[in-house]
């Protein structure tokens, strides 16, 4: 270690480190991310769901967390803990989102090139629905833009309202395995996930120009 290291090493303290990580700072980025990697495991392990846990490891969740989270160094706006960890569980979260669509997208096609069906089976051959359309760079973009705003808005939720969400639509259970997971009756459930989903569409939605 050269005389001038020390000065470019950066501060231990956890508000200096924000700072530095917020101003853009690689190496104070990579320890947070280090001191945060327990708490980012746990956090991932316990929103990832059945369906995305069935084929990705949490271990290559993490990492990837973390490397978008270098990429994206540039939207920290952290000014201390709490700050950091909602912008760092707010990629986590895309994370999540973008892997659940995958393979959600995955099965879709694997369920459209089965064989077709014998002859005098339900399905006539002529009633399948033609392949959707190649997507537009213009649709990708949009379906990012949109995978954001639901990641952040996602974010913004209590915890009960995240873990219903997170049971109906990524653990697949129906309203009367949420009801028992939950300790209430199926009809609480079912309103507790309404009003869940409801307010995520309510802040995916926040700020968006008025439709003509």
């Amino acid at each position: 270690m050269g005389p001038g290291d020390a000065d470019r090493t950066p501060s231990s303290s956890g508000l200096d480190l924000i700072r530095s990580a917020a101003g853009g700072d690689a190496a104070s980025i990579e320890i947070l991310l280090q001191r945060h990697l327990p708490a980012l495991r746990a956090f991932v392990r316990a929103r990832a769901g059945l369906r995305v846990r069935a084929y990705d490891a949490t271990s290559d969740l993490v990492q990837t967390v973390c490397v978008r989270a270098l990429e994206g160094a540039g939207s920290l706006h952290a000014v201390d803990e709490a700050s950091f960890r909602h912008w760092l569980y707010t990629a986590a979260l895309r994370v999540i989102f973008a892997r659940n669509r995958f393979h959600r997208a995955r099965r879709r096609a694997l369920e459209a090139e089965a064989p077709p069906p014998p002859p005098g089976s339900e399905t006539e051959p002529g009633s399948a629905e033609l392949p959707a359309a190649s997507p537009t760079p213009s649709r990708i973009a949009g379906a990012r833009e949109d995978l954001a705003r639901v990641a952040d808005a996602f974010a913004k939720l209590s915890a009960e309202e995240r873990d219903v969400i997170l049971l109906a639509r990524f653990e697949d259970l129906s309203h009367a395995e949420i009801a028992e997971h939950l300790g209430c009756s199926e009809e609480a459930a079912r309103q507790r996930l309404s009003r869940a989903v409801a307010r995520l569409w309510a802040l995916s939605r926040a700020g968006e120009p008025p439709e003509r």
